[in-house]
């Protein structure tokens, strides 16, 4: 069914172009003589008006071209087209003539592939008309984006809000260091490499008597200080935990000399000679007992008691007058043998 539509009072061209921005005028030899202010710009650059209707557009699914005479004679049904030069935007639109005139205007607008076409000329609300259901679709796109947008946001926050819960469940609020839980995570994924790794165990001498001296807050500089001389001494891959309240910890991958593991403790040790400035006033100078040991394999359900061999060996450094390092044996645990196990039968 078709209906013949004709223009029988004339518009001005304002009027045309906000009431279909996407029409195009044409004369009656088929040129292009006035052009909609959002059909311009499907065609940026570039000036329609004097060119052929034919050289701009084609039929889609037609060969041959859109000559006057054939648009003619679809007067009043809807054409589907699209243009000759890319990018090939589909249109469809409807031929309206002009009374008492050869003329032929031609209301197009956006096909199926409107969605790209807004994306991609960067359409807005105004380049249609009001009565255009394209309208209608822009704001359901808008508020589609805008939700999804916000739910990206609110999915990114959260993501940071969990990363930065799950960073300080494993962190010493006052070093910075990893605390207990952080280490006996490293010390888990150690196991799991099955690779070999030195543990190292540092408690400061004398921390209480200078916490009943100076107070707490100079006992906090000092375990800030120490945490700071940990990370200067130790390597990049190390892991450096506080994990009690003057006790450090290390776990060192990779490490399987005694000699290196002295060298490490004594330039630890030698670090501890300077006096720590700690604020008002106060200079303290303290040392460090340093206990350590190797392991050669570990299985996860003995990284609970890991620290145990390197724990004894801190005890006989203690025993032995402080401020030194002592060093457990090379460990190997028999499998599915708990360390506290072994080191009762090692007695």
């Amino acid at each position: 069914m078709t209906r013949t539509v004709k223009l029988t009072e004339p518009l001005s061209r304002d009027a045309m172009d906000s009431l279909m921005p996407f029409h195009l005028e044409l004369d009656d030899d088929g040129a292009i003589r006035h052009v909609g202010p959002s059909l311009k710009k499907l065609r940026p650059g570039i000036d329609l008006v004097g060119m052929q209707f034919y050289d701009v557009f084609e039929q889609r699914c037609r060969d041959g071209r859109v000559e006057l005479a054939r648009l003619r004679a679809r007067v009043g049904q809807m054409l589907r087209l699209r243009f000759c030069n890319p990018p090939h935007t589909i249109l469809r639109g409807q031929i309206v003539e002009f009374h008492g005139s050869d003329a032929v205007l031609v209301n197009l607008a956006l096909g199926s592939s409107f969605r790209e076409a807004i994306s991609a000329y960067d359409l807005n609300v105004w380049d249609f008309a009001p009565t255009d259901p394209t309208v209608e679709m822009l704001f359901l796109i808008e508020a589609n984006t805008t939700v999804t947008r916000e739910w990206r946001n609110l999915a990114t926050r959260l993501d940071m809000a969990r990363s930065e819960a799950e960073r300080d469940a494993v962190t010493d609020p006052l070093t910075g260091l990893f605390n207990r839980r952080g280490f006996d995570m490293a010390l888990a994924r150690a196991a799991a490499q099955e690779e070999p790794f030195a543990t190292m165990v540092i408690d400061l001498d004398y921390f209480k008597e200078v916490n009943d001296t100076h107070g707490h807050s100079i006992g906090d500089a000092m375990l800030a200080q120490m945490a700071t001389l940990l990370t200067e001494v130790m390597r990049e891959g190390d892991t450096i935990a506080r994990i009690g309240g003057d006790e450090f910890a290390v776990l060192l991958p990779g490490v399987t000399s005694q000699a290196k593991l002295q060298g490490i403790s004594d330039r630890l040790l030698d670090q501890l000679h300077e006096p720590m400035t700690l604020g008002h006033g106060v200079d303290v100078l303290i040392s460090a007992s340093i206990g350590t040991a190797r392991h050669k394999r570990l299985m996860p359900e003995q990284v609970a008691d890991a620290l145990s061999v390197a724990d004894r060996a801190l005890y006989a450094a203690k025993a032995d007058g402080r401020g030194r390092a002592r060093h457990a044996p090379v460990i190997q645990f028999p499998p599915e043998t708990k360390v506290t196990e072994y080191m009762r039968s090692a007695r």
